[in-house]
């Protein structure tokens, strides 16, 4: 099978697109404009349980799950606008990196004074990892029926590694180093 690329959800073609992806196909919703029901409509027609997060610049890096399904050779795509969904974890495929890479950099560059706790500055630390985990612009959701995927890839411009990773999901191939 191919795949199936949309950027809105509106129409009669989404019953013909519904039903390739109960099949088994690949569709690929691109969220590039500012369509922010979107993901509601998807769950609605797909079944995925995915909300509109934020509109906003980072930084990201692969999850596991998004080196098994696109490969090494992308680790990260630079600071960029997004179109970001709310999804469970396992549908993660790219995250904000943190901006800080560790606990001490948080505690050096956040912490005003010695006076916070170190159990303290580690719940902080973690709550914002945490916080910018469950804001993605890349997400695919297998169906538990009929093997069929859809992705929604929320990034608004064609920078850095876009284009290979809009290639690497549309062909189903993984990205290699070597």
């Amino acid at each position: 099978l191919g795949c199936v690329v949309i950027q809105d959800v509106d129409g009669t073609h989404m019953s013909l697109v519904r039903n390739y992806y109960r099949q088994g196909g690949w569709v690929v919703f691109f969220g590039i404009y500012g369509d922010f029901a979107a993901p509601q409509q998807l769950g609605n027609l797909f079944g995925v349980d995915w909300r509109f997060s934020a509109y906003t610049k980072y930084e990201y890096v692969l999850t596991t799950a998004g080196k098994e399904l696109l490969g090494d050779a992308i680790t990260q795509q630079q600071y960029t606008k997004a179109n970001l969904l709310s999804v469970p974890e396992e549908e993660r495929i790219l995250v904000p990196k943190p901006y800080w890479e560790s606990v001490e950099k948080y505690k050096e560059e956040e912490c005003d004074s010695d006076d916070d706790d170190e159990e303290t500055i580690r719940q902080n630390y973690q709550s914002h990892k945490d916080g910018l985990s469950r804001q993605v612009p890349l997400a695919v959701h297998t169906a538990q029926q009929g093997g069929g995927r859809i992705a929604y890839l929320g990034f608004v411009n064609g920078d850095g590694n876009i284009p290979q990773l809009v290639r690497a999901l549309c062909t189903r191939s993984k990205t290699s180093l070597g």
